[in-house]
């Protein structure tokens, strides 16, 4: 359902500085890469790794948190609930509610929703439900068929392809190229579903092409379902070992390197136009509650 990654330890805590982005870590959790990323992407905020206690105890997650990431895990059996468990789910929750940004990969993507299948054909039972963030309230399906591969191995790449995607750009323009994709779902919108998603990006060639990458508002804030990778790049190994197998991979995806680039850049653009919003919308309340009040003597 993830991917391994790479030692990275941050430079900074998440709740050191005003603007923050939070990455959650735990056990088997993938959030290497998508530190790395959102440290590019957001270089004048403190980006950071958080614990479920860290969650728990309000530290993590507050009106200076401009993000937080929810990222894929190393193995079949998601760590979420038993770290984070109601208590953090409802921070969450609450946090998104105000005005924050979820970020779901794969694993965190499965994890926002409240309609959950993970059929793999090497497990002898199917996930199913079990208690998440409810964020979504259709199907979260995966892995797509075809593309399943078994996670365990000691090479974190062996468990990953890339698949063909069909995405929109944040001018509008419709385009495809091939992304990282590591067992994560395809999202299927039911009847209570309907017209709330923005769709971003769907799976090329899965029928009927669910959908890959979509948000949705959530009270003033906003989810973002990531089923597909995009945060995941050739530029992130170039000083790899040439004889290390995972050159092998390196140059599978390397020729999408640009329309991964430019997806995961209108995933960030989403993300600041919606701060941006926000902020506008703080401002002009803010000052008609100026105008309301009485002038002092």
């Amino acid at each position: 359902m993830g991917i391994n990654q790479h030692s990275t330890e941050p430079d900074t805590n998440a709740q050191d500085t005003k603007k923050k982005i939070a990455v959650y870590t735990g056990k088997n959790v993938a959030h290497g890469e998508p530190l790395i990323r959102m440290r590019q992407s957001f270089n004048d905020a403190a980006v950071g790794t958080v614990t479920g206690n860290d969650v728990k105890s309000g530290i993590a997650l507050d009106q200076d948190t401009l993000a937080f990431f929810l990222p894929g895990i190393t193995t079949d059996h998601s760590p979420y609930y038993s770290e984070l468990g109601d208590e953090g789910n409802d921070k969450i929750r609450e946090y998104v509610e105000n005005g924050g940004v979820f970020i779901g990969g794969c694993a965190g993507a499965y994890y926002a929703c409240d309609d959950i299948l993970y059929d793999p054909p090497w497990l002898d039972a199917i996930k199913s439900t079990q208690p998440g963030l409810n964020f979504f309230n259709g199907l979260a399906h995966g892995p797509l068929p075809n593309l399943a591969k078994e996670t365990g191995s000691p090479d974190w790449f062996e468990d990953c392809t890339h698949t063909a995607i069909r995405y929109e750009t944040k001018d509008g323009e419709e385009k495809q190229t091939n992304i990282v994709y590591g067992n994560g779902p395809m999202l299927i919108v039911d009847d209570k579903e309907e017209g709330k998603l923005n769709v971003i990006a769907r799976f090329e060639d899965v029928d009927g092409q669910p959908i890959a990458i979509a948000t949705k508002k959530i009270g003033k804030g906003l989810a973002i379902f990531l089923g597909a990778l995009p945060y995941y790049g050739a530029d992130l190994y170039e000083n790899t070992d040439s004889a290390h197998p995972l050159n092998r991979f390196i140059d599978a995806i390397k020729p999408f390197e640009d329309g991964r680039k430019e997806l995961w850049d209108t995933v960030i653009s989403i993300i600041e136009d919606h701060h941006a919003a926000l902020a506008s919308q703080n401002s002009i309340k803010n000052t008609n509650e100026g105008l309301g009040k009485p002038k002092s003597p």
